[in-house]
């Protein structure tokens, strides 16, 4: 906490003085208000358009290093040949591919080896080889100009932007808000199942000490504050042994 949050709290506390006031603890499931104002004047979140739901799915890696897994499988010519062959004529002539006798594989113009649009699947392992591939994970302007040295399909800057937005080991790298699972609220049922606890600073008193360890037993509601001269682990450890 920095110098002028923590005289503007005492300034608060201060003025809390002239006042009778009960502290009292409100559930987080019960604090419906506390809720309602954190939420105030957001707007809706706008409906994904259809046309990302197949981007959606080709950016789904559960995994910070796909080709770590062991079921991570590499993608071979004579694949990318049964896709091409179950396309439709209409799909080859919308993209005017055309067969290559050398390669033995529909290439656009360019000689560029075409993946049909429909091929998902193949186009998220391509997409995993580009992007985090040995020489580490790249942007999405550089695993872009990768594939499109080699393949094609009509979607591939939007679907490569989508794939490296959604890579776990970019976002915690690169900065920024990192997406977090929804889950349940935990609720104690027992005294010191569930225990919170973190560091208040505070204006160093003349014995040097400057933090409160703020101690909450999570079925209780009980606080126990504990002065400290550091924010470090062993007075935590020290606070919750005690």
């Amino acid at each position: 906490m920095a110098r002028y949050q923590a005289d503007k709290l005492q300034r608060w506390a201060m003025s809390l003085l002239s006042f009778r006031y009960v502290i009292e603890h409100v559930p987080g499931e019960a604090n419906v208000w506390g809720d309602l104002l954190s939420r105030w004047g957001a707007g809706s979140i706008l409906q994904a358009e259809c046309a990302s739901t197949r981007i959606a799915r080709l950016a789904v890696i559960e995994r910070v290093s796909p080709l770590e897994d062991q079921e991570f499988v590499w993608r071979t010519e004579a694949e990318i040949r049964v896709l091409q062959r179950g396309a439709s004529a209409s799909d080859r002539d919308q993209h005017s591919v055309q067969w290559d006798d050398e390669r033995q594989m529909y290439v656009t113009s360019a000689g560029r080896v075409w993946i049909p649009d429909a091929a998902v699947e193949m186009q998220q392992r391509l997409c995993v080889v580009a992007h985090a591939g040995a020489s580490g994970h790249h942007g999405a302007r550089a695993t872009t100009q990768a594939l499109a040295k080699v393949f094609f399909w009509m979607t591939m800057s939007t679907d490569v932007s989508a794939f490296v937005s959604g890579c776990l080991h970019c976002m915690a790298t690169a900065g920024g808000r990192i997406p977090r699972p929804f889950g349940e609220t935990l609720r104690a049922t027992k005294p010191n199942e569930i225990l919170h606890f973190d560091y208040l600073t505070m204006v160093e008193s003349e014995s040097g000490l400057k933090y409160v360890l703020v101690l909450k037993d999570n079925m209780s509601g009980y606080v126990e504050l504990i002065a400290c001269p550091n924010p470090t682990a062993d007075y935590v450890y020290t606070g919750l042994m005690d």
